[in-house]
């Protein structure tokens, strides 16, 4: 959990902007749903996070950064999908000779398990219904 505050926390540096971002604006390899490991471990990964911020916030503690990340996790699976579903944009390391990773509703469990906002959860529960009419 203090990886991924940390990193949070380092990313309104401005020593650390990239050029073009504006101040203000976060950045951070965690930032938009990724995770900076590679996908390899990234969907068990963000799935314990995303639970892990559940349980502290259920407790009293306030993670404003951990509900955007958790809500950003549904976009980026949405956008790392490729066109027939059967795979994802890895951004990294995936131990695999695939081109793409093969789907894990890890990412999409983790919005709907973690300290989500309504319209992140719809739109985990409309991904999840997709994938599985897209199988059938």
């Amino acid at each position: 959990m203090i990886v991924a505050l940390d990193t949070f926390a380092a990313s309104r540096h401005d020593a650390s902007r990239p050029t073009g971002t504006a101040v203000g604006a976060p950045v951070g390899v965690m930032v938009g749903g990724d995770w900076g490991e590679g996908w390899q471990y990234g969907p068990l990964s963000v799935l314990e996070y995303a639970t892990a911020a559940r349980a502290l916030e259920e407790n009293g503690a306030a993670l404003p950064e951990m509900d955007a990340w958790t809500n950003s996790l549904v976009l980026r699976a949405i956008y790392a999908t490729v066109p027939r579903g059967d795979g994802m944009y890895a951004g990294g390391d995936f131990d695999s000779e695939d081109i793409y990773q093969s789907p894990s509703a890890n990412e999409i469990d983790a919005v709907l398990a973690g300290p989500s906002s309504d319209q992140a959860a719809a739109w985990a529960r409309f991904d999840d219904w997709r994938a599985d009419q897209q199988w059938r």
